[in-house]
């Protein structure tokens, strides 16, 4: 014991200013340093396993009253959960890729911020005016898609009314900003929505990022066993059994610094609000997204803990724009939150799982719906 006492505070006292840059940039926000914490387990990890983790004096059945942690409290998360084999430069390498990305994303927004002022006074911040260029400012193959109306709402965290607040998309803009990224096309497009539309010039589409190295999961990460069993209390809790045992396994490319990679699922999702969402948590579970689909089920499926609620609140329960309309904010933005993580994440599955065969006594034509919606 005295023995890894001594190694853990080796390590920690290289890593700790690392660190407290670390939460310099992220501003202690758990939603941001959730990508850190993905990284590192080289897993995706749902917001409420990353509450657990960070801030585990919490509530864990009820949303925490802070959103934030202290420099001291990270700091405790990493050092309670190091091991004899761990080493700093295993923690290092994320670190340092996700306070890059931060930093790169803080320099841009404030060399354009008097042009992302003078766009929300042109346009009053009108939502249907900002979903706009949300859309020309996506990632290829997406430039110009039309945004689902939710889907601009959740980005923005404007969640009532018809008007966004110049801090929320000041906010939605650094989301997205890669740290390879520089401001020179969202200068020119958000310049181009400065002009009435039929004066505006060709916008220039986004270039493709430079060449990025992939990370080997071949060399050892941290091994984070105490933050893989708070993940696997967390399945076992949500009765994913059979989702327990791959969390052992690194992603193919888990490396979550890129959140424009997430755009595609995004556009999935909520287009998904505008048909059958459980058809879309079965394609989930089917490509292995071992967390995301049980998240989804817990907020949209008819057993899930927001059933009762949409009851109560008379809404169809059939209806899946009523089903995101009886999330809270704070539910919605952490279920962005875990889209984001898993889709910038990549895992490559061999073999897709069948998840369901014998759809039970529902008749022919049912059961044909529900067995055919399994290769939807």
């Amino acid at each position: 014991m005295a023995e890894l006492l001594d190694h853990v505070s080796q390590e920690m006292t290289k890593l700790y200013p690392l660190i407290v840059d670390l939460h310099t940039a992220s501003l202690g926000n758990i939603l941001t340093l959730l990508q850190v914490i993905s990284d590192l387990m080289r897993h995706p990890v749902p917001p409420q396993v990353a509450r657990r983790i960070l801030r585990p004096q919490d509530d864990r059945f009820n949303l925490p009253g802070l959103h934030t942690i202290t420099t001291a409290e990270l700091v405790s998360a990493i050092e309670s959960f190091m091991m004899a084999c761990d080493t700093a430069q295993m923690y290092a390498d994320v670190i340092l890729r996700h306070t890059t990305r931060l930093r790169t994303a803080d320099t841009i927004e404030g060399n354009m911020l008097d042009l992302i002022l003078d766009f929300h006074i042109f346009v009053e911040g009108d939502l249907t005016k900002i979903a706009l260029l949300l859309a020309d400012l996506a990632p290829l193959p997406h430039t110009g898609d039309v945004l689902p109306k939710e889907m601009t709402r959740s980005l923005l965290q404007c969640y009532s009314g018809t008007v966004c607040s110049f801090p929320n998309i000041l906010r939605c803009l650094k989301r997205f900003i890669y740290e390879h990224d520089s401001e020179e096309r969202p200068t020119s497009v958000i310049a181009g929505h400065l002009l009435p539309s039929q004066s505006r010039p060709q916008l220039p589409g986004p270039t493709d990022p430079p060449p990025r190295h992939q990370l080997d999961t071949s060399f050892p990460g941290p091994t984070c066993s105490p933050w893989r069993e708070t993940l696997r209390e967390w399945l076992i809790d949500c009765e994913v059994f059979e989702a327990v045992p791959q969390i052992e396994f690194p992603w193919e490319d888990p490396d979550s610094s890129n959140p424009g990679k997430s755009w595609a699922a995004l556009l999935d999702f909520f287009r998904a609000l505008q048909g059958n969402v459980t058809n879309w948590i079965r394609k989930m579970e089917r490509n292995g997204m071992n967390t995301l689909a049980p998240h989804g089920k817990d907020l949209f499926g008819s057993e899930g803990v927001k059933a009762s609620i949409r009851a109560e609140l008379r809404l169809d329960l059939k209806l899946n724009k009523d089903a995101w309309k009886a999330l809270s904010g704070q539910e919605e933005e952490d279920w962005v939150s875990h889209l984001v993580i898993t889709d910038s994440q990549q895992r490559r599955l061999s073999n897709p799982r069948i998840i369901a065969w014998n759809a039970g006594p529902h008749g022919y034509r049912n059961s044909r719906e529900e067995i055919w919606s399994i290769f939807a």
